[in-house]
């Protein structure tokens, strides 16, 4: 496959993979009213390890320890990103959540930076700020009052979620993805588990449960990146991560497709402003 129709088939697929998270927005929210969050972690997780464990049987006898290494290293900051924003959202609104967790996608050009010597151009800046506008008017989140622990807790968040991003786009081209994303499951289903002990069990068993449990953890969680982490090294990762603040866009159309909620002039705005800034790093960054 040519570069140029590999990169568009990469950013089709991680708009696919967006798409997958947006609907969990819908799903967590019902499934944790029944269940603790680091238990519904732990489960989700889990399940999702079990699913993925036939397909790396073959695989093991190629493996050494730094890929060991990077699958922990990567569900270590899985698992943070989780629950850090998890804990802020304790202490802040989830409109500043939201809005604050979507400014890692201006944290990752910096650490591509850092990480692969790349230059932030002109285009490149100006897709990030469409981005970050077209947040602003979905999100519209209040800062009248003082920044809080919630907010930093989140802000600690975006910069965990950029990481993930850069270490997505630097281990997948020296592992094998299904060993990688096999560890990175076992790492953040162990560390939510022992969470659970500082947390405490709740769970009720019902149809939002089951249903909630059943999504993220086949489509969202085994599907959903095991497909990043497959295709998201074929794209830039930059590009990569304005694709993904299209999340609350899809959210916000299931919202409307389940639940009838109606769309603001915000959010119509927005999602314009988002989508611009996807076309603009697709055309000018490479």
């Amino acid at each position: 496959m040519r570069l140029k129709n590999r990169t568009l088939f990469a950013d089709l697929i991680l708009l696919l993979v967006t798409l997958l998270w947006g609907l969990t927005f819908i799903t967590v929210k019902d499934g944790i009213k029944s269940s603790s969050f680091s238990l519904f972690i732990f489960l989700r997780f889990f399940i999702a390890t079990i699913l993925l464990f036939p397909f790396t049987i073959k695989r093991w006898k190629k493996v050494r320890k730094k890929n060991i290494y990077d699958g922990i290293t990567l569900g270590i900051f899985v698992f943070a990103g989780f629950y850090l924003q998890t804990a802020g959202l304790k202490y802040t609104t989830p409109s500043r959540s939201a809005f604050i967790t979507g400014l890692s996608v201006i944290i990752v050009p910096f650490l591509s930076i850092l990480f692969f010597k790349k230059r932030i151009n002109f285009f490149t800046f100006l897709a990030l700020i469409f981005s970050v506008a077209g947040l602003l008017f979905i999100f519209n989140p209040s800062f009248s009052s003082r920044i809080n622990l919630g907010d930093i807790l989140t802000l600690t968040c975006a910069l965990v979620f950029a990481f993930v991003i850069i270490f997505v786009q630097i281990f997948n081209g020296r592992n094998d993805t299904f060993i990688l994303v096999f560890i990175q499951f076992l790492t953040v289903s162990f560390l939510s588990l022992i969470f659970i002990f500082f947390e405490g069990v709740y769970l009720s068993l019902n149809k939002n449960f089951y249903i909630g449990m059943f999504y993220t953890s086949v489509f969202a969680t085994f599907f959903a990146l095991l497909l990043q982490n497959r295709f998201q090294k074929d794209t830039n990762e930059v590009r990569a991560g304005i694709i993904y603040t299209l999340e609350p866009v899809f959210a916000s159309i299931f919202s409307y497709l389940i639940y009838g909620e109606r769309f603001t002039v915000g959010f119509l705005v927005g999602s314009t402003l988002i989508f611009i800034g996807f076309l603009m790093s697709k055309i000018f960054v490479k």
